[in-house]
C-alpha cells in the first residue's frame, strides 16, 4: 500500500507539468493571431525646413542660496515638587557651641610725652590704660605758647586743655564720662598805647562736665537712643550752659524715624566778682526735629521737621528739613539736595574761640576804661544746597557743595578801643566749597581745600575765598615731611579800608628715631607774612620750633 500511493504521487505531479506546458502553448498562439490581424494605416509627417534644434543654457534663478530651519527647540520643562517626609529614627548627634576669642590687641604704649620749644613752646603728655573688654579711662594734658614782641609791645598768647575721660561697657548700654578744661589767654596787642600792657591780658577759663549714655541695639524695629547731658562754666560762673539732648531711632512699618532733642539754659553775669554790676541773663532754648527715612524713585529720601522755641525773643520758630541722596553710579558718584536749618547760640566761648581780643567785661577779668558787654544773640542759617561726591579712582575723592542761604545774625567783628565788638547782620549769602584727595603713590598724599563766598554786604573781618593745601611725603616711614598752605582773601576793615590777602607756607617734620623716640621740626609763615588779619593787630612773621616725642 505504501508503494502504491508513492506511485500515485508522483504521476499526478507529471500531468500538473505538462497541463502547465499546454497552456503556455496555447497563450502564444492565440497572442500572434490577434498581431497580424491589426489594420495599419500610412500618417503623413510634415518636415519644417530651418529647424536648427538647440539646448538653452542653464539660468541660476537663485543667487544667494538661504536655509531656513523651522525645527523649534522647546526648552521649557514642567517640574512637580513631591513633598514626601522621611521618617528615621536615626539621631544626630548636637555640636559643641563655637567658642570666639577676641583678636589680640597690638601692643602700644599707654604713655606718650611731647616737648616742643622754640618762639613755640608745646608741652604735651597722654596716658591712656591698657585695652580691656569692659572700660577704658585716660588723660591729656597740653601747654602751648607763643612768646612774641609786635612794634616792641607783648603779642604772647597762650592754651593749655586738661581732659579726663572714663569709658564703661555694661550689659545693655555703653556710659562715657568726661572732664575737659581749657585756658586761653593773650595780650591785646593793637597799635594804641598803653602804660601798663599787662592790664591789656585776655583770659577766658572754661571747665566742663559731661555724661553720655546710649544702648547696644541692633535691632531696627527696637528703640535705640543716645543721651548727653553737660555742664559748662566760663570764668567762675560769667557764662554757664547747662545741656540735655538725646537721639531717638526706631523702625516704624518698615520706615527708619528719628527725633532729636535739645534742652539748652545759657545763663550769664551770675558771679559776684564782677566789678560793674550787671543784672543776671538766663536763656532757654528747646528745639525737637522728627524725622523719617524712606526711598522712592530709587531715591533716598530724608523728611522731618524743625521747632525750636527762644526764651529771649525769638519765639517760636517753625522750618522743614527735605534731603534727597540719589546714588548715580554705586560706590562712585553720590548727589544730594535739600533744604535744611542751620542754629546755633554765639557765647564768650564761642566768641572768644574765634577772636581772643575781644571786649570782656562782665567775664571776672581787668576793666579797661571805655569797656562794653558784648551782645549774644543766637544766629540761624536756612539754606539751599546741592552737592556730589565723587571717587574719580581708588585713591581720588572729589566733594563739592553749593548753597543759598538766607543768614539772620550773622555775627561780625569791630574794631573799639583797641579790642573787639560784635555786631550781628542779616545776609544772604552763596557758598561754594569743593575738596580733593589724591593718592599719589605709597610716598605722597595730596589734599586741596577751597571755600568761597558771596556777600552782597561787606561783612568786617571776613574772607570770601579761603584756600587750604596739603601734603605728606612719607620717606620709608622714618622721615615724614608735611607741607602746607593756607590762604586768606582781602577782608574788609569794618571803617573804610580792605585788610591784605594772607598767605602762609607752613612745614612739619618728623624723624622716627626709633618705635618709642620721635624728633619734630615745626616752621611756621616761612614766607614771613605781617599781614594783619584783625584790623591794626599785625601777624607774627617767621618762626619755628624744635622738639621731641617720647612713649613708654
Amino acid at each position: 500500500m505504501e508503494i502504491l500511493r508513492k506511485n500515485l504521487v508522483i504521476m499526478t505531479l507529471y500531468i500538473l507539468k505538462m497541463s502547465n506546458k499546454f497552456i503556455l502553448f496555447f497563450l502564444a498562439a492565440f497572442c500572434s493571431y490577434s498581431l497580424l490581424s491589426q489594420d495599419l494605416k500610412t500618417t503623413e509627417i510634415k518636415v519644417v525646413e530651418g529647424f536648427v534644434p538647440e539646448i538653452p543654457e542653464a539660468t541660476r534663478l537663485n543667487q544667494k542660496a538661504s536655509f531656513q530651519d523651522t525645527v523649534i527647540a522647546i526648552t521649557e520643562q514642567e517640574y512637580i515638587l513631591v513633598e514626601e517626609k522621611l521618617n528615621s529614627n536615626y539621631k544626630i548627634k548636637p555640636l559643641n557651641p563655637a567658642k570666639v576669642k577676641n583678636e589680640k590687641p597690638s601692643s602700644f604704649n599707654p604713655f606718650e610725652f611731647y616737648l616742643i620749644g622754640g618762639n613755640l613752646v608745646r608741652l604735651k603728655t597722654i596716658y591712656n590704660s591698657t585695652r580691656e573688654v569692659n572700660s577704658a579711662y585716660g588723660a591729656s594734658m597740653s601747654y602751648n605758647s607763643k612768646l612774641f614782641k609786635v612794634n616792641s609791645r607783648k603779642a604772647n598768647s597762650s592754651f593749655s586743655k586738661l581732659h579726663l575721660y572714663f569709658k564703661k561697657n555694661i550689659s545693655k548700654h555703653i556710659i562715657t564720662t568726661n572732664l575737659d578744661f581749657e585756658k586761653n589767654s593773650g595780650y591785646t596787642y593793637g597799635n594804641e598805647k598803653f602804660i601798663d600792657e599787662n592790664n591789656f591780658k585776655t583770659r577766658f577759663s572754661y571747665s566742663k562736665l559731661s555724661f553720655k549714655i546710649y544702648n547696644k541695639v541692633l535691632e531696627s524695629k527696637k528703640l535705640k537712643y543716645n543721651t548727653t547731658f553737660f555742664i559748662s562754666d566760663l570764668n567762675e560762673f560769667s557764662e554757664n550752659r547747662i545741656h540735655l539732648s538725646t537721639l531717638m531711632n526706631k523702625e516704624i512699618k518698615n520706615l527708619p524715624f528719628s527725633v532729636d532733642f535739645q534742652l539748652d539754659n545759657y545763663m550769664n553775669y551770675n558771679s559776684k566778682q564782677n566789678i560793674v554790676s550787671l543784672e543776671a541773663q538766663s536763656i532757654q532754648i528747646i528745639s525737637i526735629s522728627p524725622s523719617v527715612s524712606l526711598q522712592k524713585f530709587d531715591i533716598d529720601f530724608d523728611v522731618g521737621i524743625g521747632v525750636d522755641y527762644e526764651s529771649d525773643g525769638g519765639g517760636l520758630d517753625v522750618f522743614p528739613s527735605f534731603i534727597a541722596k540719589k546714588e548715580l553710579v554705586k560706590d562712585i558718584l553720590l548727589i544730594a539736595a535739600g533744604i535744611q536749618d542751620n542754629k546755633y547760640r554765639n557765647t564768650f566761648k564761642s566768641l572768644s574761640d574765634e577772636n581772643l581780643y575781644i571786649h570782656n567785661q562782665g567775664t571776672n577779668q581787668i576793666i579797661i576804661a571805655n569797656d562794653t558787654v558784648l551782645d549774644l544773640k543766637s544766629t540761624e542759617a536756612k539754606e539751599f544746597f546741592v552737592s556730589m561726591k565723587n571717587v574719580l579712582s581708588k585713591d581720588e575723592v572729589f566733594f563739592g557743595k553749593l548753597s543759598l542761604a538766607k543768614i539772620e545774625n550773622q555775627q561780625v567783628f569791630e574794631l573799639n578801643n583797641n579790642r573787639f565788638l560784635v555786631s550781628y547782620l542779616d545776609v544772604a549769602q552763596l557758598h561754594i566749597e569743593s575738596e580733593y584727595e589724591r593718592k599719589i603713590n605709597n610716598i605722597v598724599d595730596f589734599s586741596f581745600a577751597a571755600d568761597y563766598y558771596y556777600w552782597k554786604e561787606k561783612l568786617p573781618h571776613k574772607s570770601n575765598l579761603v584756600i587750604g593745601i596739603a601734603s605728606s611725603i612719607d620717606l620709608r616711614n622714618k622721615i615724614i615731611l608735611n607741607p602746607s598752605l593756607n590762604y586768606f582773601s582781602k577782608r574788609y576793615d569794618g571803617v573804610d579800608q580792605f585788610l591784605s590777602p594772607i598767605m602762609h607756607i607752613n612745614l612739619h617734620v618728623d624723624y622716627k628715631y626709633s618705635k618709642g623716640l620721635t624728633a619734630y621740626l615745626q616752621l611756621k609763615n616761612i614766607n614771613n607774612s605781617t599781614n594783619p588779619f584783625w584790623k591794626d593787630y599785625q601777624s607774627i612773621g617767621f618762626h619755628g620750633a624744635f622738639g621731641i616725642s617720647y612713649s613708654f
